[in-house]
């Protein structure tokens, strides 16, 4: 008598298929479970101030009643910013430093690295700090920045590498954009080295700005000095590691490009390279100018900044921010109750959810915007053709603050962001006229109500922004710390 057969299952059937298949999905799943977890767990706890930073920002003096010997200029175009540094980088003496969060060999990428490398070849030391992420994703094996770096006379670190096997550390970022030649001035704010924020070459640029100081007198402890300083602590740390340039000709090919590059930047720039270019920069004068940071290591961080940010707006009557999103813990939250509170006005222009870059900063608008007017402060929010990447501060008519630092959790607890506070009552005349133009295209929204500006349009989402937007609602949540 026959045994009678039974059908096998297809996964029995096929053990070795399936295992092949499914083993390798598993630990997908398992590694990104494991830096899900690694990433938020450390950094859902935030860390507060010591009681002797706390006080210093109390009591911290931001004004004088003489000139200092710097002369700045607020910088809002981004062609202007590309000539001004190629200008720059060309009068370079001695030395040139840059640090920036993103640094791509994209058009106005490469037209930068062309002006370093020829400021290099006649005997500048350049000296250029990138932040890890950009490290990964534009200097990691790219032949132009290798080019770069085998000159002897440039040295590039990257700052805190990525490891994706320590998932907590990968969050902690380098958001410094600066660039300082000699010991004659330098360029602070937050513009990255890229197409959206320098030249025009991108049909989706952003709105950005910085300021240009420029030095008259040397004085110790000036903001030149102090920008230095924080420049070589960050130098000198573990975390910022040597980018190795390409070794005997391997570079030559990617340098003589440089070369042709730089050879047409004139064309381009004619301006940039006209003797008296800098001199006829036209600067106002300034009484005070004092830098505010961050800690710099890579690490969850006291919120030493925001702590003196908070500290400067209590003192203040009138305040306008210009952020261009909004994401607040909960500490975070009851500061600007009270700065609301302690301040006569208070208004944050940020991008308007139909128009802003940063799909996270729009989503948790959404999702917390009755908390954050709840603060008692007005809400600009921003519609323009063009998504606003600007931080600054406009405190009554005296002090401008322009940097970095956004309003989100990720400036306050997890990255290096620089801030510059400047008493200079031309300037802050200068950084009205420019808020004035961005609230007559706001929706101004507050607990009494809504309002739209002379020049608002209302922009639609489209349906597929709309459903994304939809989702990440929820999916965001569990990861609002890292924001």
């Amino acid at each position: 008598m026959k045994k009678k057969r039974t059908k096998k299952g297809f996964f029995k059937k096929h053990r070795k298929l399936t295992l092949f298949i499914l083993a390798p999905l598993a630990i997908i799943l398992a590694y990104l479970i494991y830096f899900a977890a690694g990433a938020v767990i450390p950094n859902a706890f935030h860390r507060s101030v010591d009681s002797e930073t706390a006080a210093a920002a109390e009591t911290a003096e931001y004004t004088a009643d003489t000139v200092c010997g710097e002369e700045v200029r607020y910088i809002s175009d981004n062609d202007e910013a590309m000539e001004l540094r190629l200008a720059m980088i060309e009068s370079a003496q001695s030395s040139i430093i840059l640090s920036t969060f993103d640094f791509n060999p994209d058009r106005s990428g490469r037209e930068l690295m062309s002006s370093l490398l020829n400021a290099a070849e006649r005997g500048v030391d350049v000296k250029i700090i990138v932040d890890g992420i950009s490290g990964f994703l534009d200097l990691r094996g790219n032949s132009w920045f290798k080019a770069l770096a085998s000159s002897p006379q440039v040295e590039i670190k990257i700052y805190n590498p990525v490891n994706l096997l320590i998932p907590w550390q990968n969050m902690y970022r380098l958001h410094d954009k600066y660039v300082i030649i000699d010991e004659d001035m330098y360029l602070l704010g937050g513009r990255n080295s890229t197409n959206l924020f320098l030249g025009d070459y991108s049909d989706h640029e952003n709105i950005d700005s910085e300021v240009f100081v420029r030095r008259t007198t040397a004085a110790e402890g000036d903001s030149l000095n102090q920008v230095l300083d924080y420049f070589q602590r960050v130098w000198a740390l573990d975390e910022s590691r040597m980018y190795k340039g390409a070794s005997g000709s391997a570079g030559t090919e990617y340098k003589d490009k440089l070369h042709e590059i730089y050879d047409s930047l004139s064309e381009t720039y004619p301006a940039a390279f006209e003797d008296d270019y800098l001199d006829s920069v036209e600067t106002v004068s300034a009484n005070k100018i004092t830098l505010l940071s961050n800690p710099i290591e890579a690490e969850n961080k006291a919120p030493e900044l925001w702590e003196s940010l908070m500290g400067l707006i209590k003192d203040c009557d009138d305040v306008y921010a210009v952020t261009p999103y909004v994401i607040l813990s909960d500490e975070m939250t009851d500061d600007l109750a009270e700065a609301g509170e302690a301040t006569e006005s208070f208004t944050m222009i940020i991008n308007d959810v139909a128009n802003g870059a940063n799909p996270w900063g729009c989503v948790d608008y959404i999702n917390r915007k009755d908390s954050i007017l709840a603060t008692g402060i007005t809400v600009a929010e921003y519609s323009s053709s063009y998504s606003l990447h600007t931080k600054n501060l406009l405190l009554d008519d005296r002090l401008t603050v322009v940097g970095s630092f956004n309003f989100d959790m990720r400036s306050a607890y997890l990255d290096t962001e620089l801030m510059l506070v400047i008493d200079s009552a031309e300037l802050n005349d200068c950084l009205w006229e420019n808020i004035s133009e961005k609230l007559s295209s706001s929706r101004l929204v507050s607990l009494d109500g809504e309002e739209a500006g002379e020049n608002f349009h209302e922009q639609s989402m489209s349906s597929g922004k709309s459903f994304t937007y939809s989702l990440l609602r929820y999916l965001m949540r569990p990861f609002r710390c890292l924001m």
